[in-house]
């Protein structure tokens, strides 16, 4: 069998009656190419059946040279082998270019698939265990347009024993709390007891009147394949108004020993009334310890840093320990 189409010519032999040419990128130039395919009986078969050809119209798309934008986001970036992965591919361009079009794929060493663009977009949703254990990273692959070249991207999913996920909380004013729910969800391969703590990890620079976390309950216990929640509430002080970071930039989940650090400051307020007033906040502080120290939890008194008086309060907090 030969397939030709202006200067490409190929040649291969029939395979129970068929065979399958796969032609190279850039093989047949942009525009309308017209495919002929011509059998010519060998001689064991030349008695039998005589020479045929058959031709096929393709259309060729060239590639532009314009770079689009590529951005993947995953909905959530850790999934238990129980959950489906989600990811959402957008290309854009600069302002007056048109929307890109075309196609993009997906793929790791044991996945692939292509969707179509619409607007822009294309969205994966890789069915559960589809992916192996631990990190697995997922290239994607732009086909490019008549405008744009091709392109590339890549991200990160990763397949855990419990994967975590919550609704990012809404703002909230000085002195008041918000609260989400956050869902851990077990593999098939996990069951078992985990204790929760929650921190604040960062702040902003000079920041005052930093909020708190807690979660209730501290302690779930997961069934394999199984669902279990915990409320997670965050307190603010009366001092300016802030709004709270989405999860997983600023509140961190942890795996191991960690501590929630309050302050109480005295600023702008006079030497003579400073030196009266301190003892008064001591002993708010000294009633404050022994509050939380009838919760349960161990607390200790920082030693005060040299500058402006100020008071520290910090609680240790216990770690989540999953156990089996």
């Amino acid at each position: 069998m030969t397939l030709k189409s202006g200067s490409y010519s190929a040649q291969q032999m029939l395979s129970s009656g068929s065979t399958t040419f796969n032609l190279p990128a850039g093989a047949l130039p942009a525009g309308s190419d017209t495919l002929t395919a011509t059998y010519s009986p060998d001689a064991s078969s030349s008695g039998i059946y005589a020479a045929a050809s058959q031709t096929v119209t393709v259309t060729v798309t060239g590639v532009g040279t314009a770079t689009a934008t590529m951005s993947v986001t995953p909905s959530t970036q850790t999934v238990t082998n129980k959950q489906a992965a989600s990811l959402t591919v957008s290309l854009s361009s600069s302002s007056g270019q048109p929307i890109p079009t075309g196609s993009v794929t997906l793929a790791n060493a044991t996945y692939n698939i292509t969707q179509v663009l619409t607007g822009g977009i294309a969205t994966f949703t890789i069915p559960p265990g589809t992916l192996s254990a631990g990190a697995n990273t997922l290239a994607i692959s732009y086909s490019g347009d008549a405008t744009y070249g091709v392109g590339t991207g890549s991200t990160v999913v990763t397949v855990s024993q419990v994967a975590l996920s919550a609704p990012a909380p809404s703002s909230v004013s000085p002195g008041g709390n918000v609260t989400t729910t956050m869902t851990l969800s077990a593999a098939s391969t996990y069951a078992g007891t985990m204790n929760l703590a929650c921190k604040l990890t960062a702040s902003p620079s000079g920041a005052q009147s930093l909020p708190t976390c807690s979660l209730s309950p501290t302690s779930i216990t997961i069934a394999s394949g199984g669902n279990a929640t915990s409320i997670l509430t965050i307190q603010t002080t009366g001092g300016n108004a802030a709004l709270l970071p989405p999860l997983g930039q600023k509140i961190r989940w942890l795996g191991g020993g960690s501590s929630a650090l309050a302050a109480i400051l005295l600023f702008g307020i006079p030497a003579k009334r400073r030196r009266r007033m301190a003892g008064f906040v001591l002993l708010l502080v000294i009633a404050a310890i022994g509050a939380i120290g009838c919760g349960g939890g161990g607390t200790q008194a920082s030693s005060p840093p040299s500058g402006p008086p100020y008071l520290v309060l910090q609680q240790q907090l216990r770690a989540l320990i999953p156990s089996q």
